[in-house]
């Protein structure tokens, strides 16, 4: 049984603290990103752990904390990121929510709330072989023994061995958990609306399971480095788990390079049409149209009132024009703010707007 939490809290600082993970926008070669991930990998240590039920967690000295022995004999007190926690409370079974809000209060009733609750669901645990990664002692990942290890750093030399010259990486995110890399296609697409667009693709993966190895189209708008994600149902051309499978991503790259060309068209023929659509009303007083926009918005990205505020800036300002492909590269502008996650969620929502068009 899982005890309520404490009705009162001593602190507001987390002692697990989600990272920071922007996205930078600027050109660089592969063989830059091929050095950063080669170097991170040197820092990296793989465990195939003993039975679950062994482990035990703790919070101490402002960490939260794993122990556990591999099958090697080797005693490992490894500090858990906000991933790897998350991972093991599912692998115990037990929700990551509540433990989270108990070491969240601060208190020490809290913390021995989330060490008896999360200790209690380990030792019955029936998980017998768990795959640990770590990084520089902490543990980046707590996984299945079925993960199967396609790294950053073969992502990185496929890339330098299937892209030409017509290809460059303008935007990257590299760092232990995750890799996700942006490239275009360096001429410009034929639009009537906008001369500053070009097609590309992301490369997006996780060493430690936070997501697939994927390969997804965008559009990318130079002028400002904001790019509009093809929608999820027709932009995604490789998707694959890390999970027992020889990997065809060299063969995704190239499927990717080499069809991409009819959704660039459809895509082409959307952003037209959007320019064409006048948004004018909701920005002049219109206080129903205003809302309806709002309302939209908001359905499609989930952004806070702030959020919302700041797409209406760049439209009120003309910054960006008053139609519905404004209001796309709006949406698109506010999410380079955002963690990696968010803003490419902002950006599927904006792809999705844009075919309402």
């Amino acid at each position: 049984m899982i005890t309520a939490l404490p009705t009162t809290t001593t602190s507001n600082t987390s002692i697990l603290t989600e990272k920071r993970e922007l996205i930078w926008n600027s050109p660089r070669t592969v063989e830059s990103i091929i050095e950063e991930v080669e170097q991170i990998q040197t820092r990296c240590s793989d465990y195939t752990a003993k039975p679950l039920s062994e482990s035990f967690f703790k919070v101490e000295d402002n960490k939260a904390i794993l122990e556990y022995q591999d099958v090697d004999g080797m005693l490992h007190r490894s500090p858990l990121t906000v991933h790897s926690l998350s991972q093991l409370c599912v692998m115990a079974g037990v929700p990551v929510g509540y433990i989270r809000k108990c070491i969240d209060t601060g208190s020490d009733w809290g913390v021995s709330l989330a060490e008896d609750n999360l200790n209690a669901w380990l030792g019955r645990s029936d998980v017998k072989d768990t795959f640990m990664r770590e990084y520089e002692g902490t543990l980046r990942g707590v996984l299945s023994s079925r993960f199967t290890c396609f790294d950053a750093p073969e992502i990185a030399h496929i890339l330098n061995d299937n892209l030409n010259e017509d290809f460059t990486i303008v935007g990257s995110m590299v760092n232990e958990e995750r890799f996700h890399a942006r490239i275009i296609n360096k001429y410009a697409i034929d639009t009537k609306a906008d001369k500053n667009l070009c097609w590309g693709f992301y490369v997006d993966s996780s060493d430690v399971g936070r997501s697939s190895v994927s390969i997804t189209l965008f559009i990318w708008r130079q002028a400002c480095r904001n790019g509009l994600v093809v929608p999820l149902s027709k932009g995604v051309t490789f998707s694959h788990v890390h999970r027992g499978f020889d990997c065809e991503f060299a063969d995704g790259i190239l499927h990717t390079i080499n069809n991409a060309q009819p959704m660039v068209d459809k895509m082409t023929a959307l952003i037209d049409k959007a320019n064409d659509i006048s948004v004018k009303e909701a920005l002049s007083g219109n206080s129903y149209a205003k809302e309806k926009l709002e309302k939209t918005i908001k359905a499609h990205t989930g952004l806070s009132d702030k959020g919302i505020s700041e797409i209406f800036y760049y439209l009120d300002n003309g910054i960006y024009e008053p139609t519905l492909w404004g209001v796309v590269n709006a949406m698109t502008e506010v999410a380079q703010k955002y963690n990696l996650e968010k803003r490419i969620s902002i950006e599927k929502a904006a792809g999705k707007l844009l075919m309402t068009a």
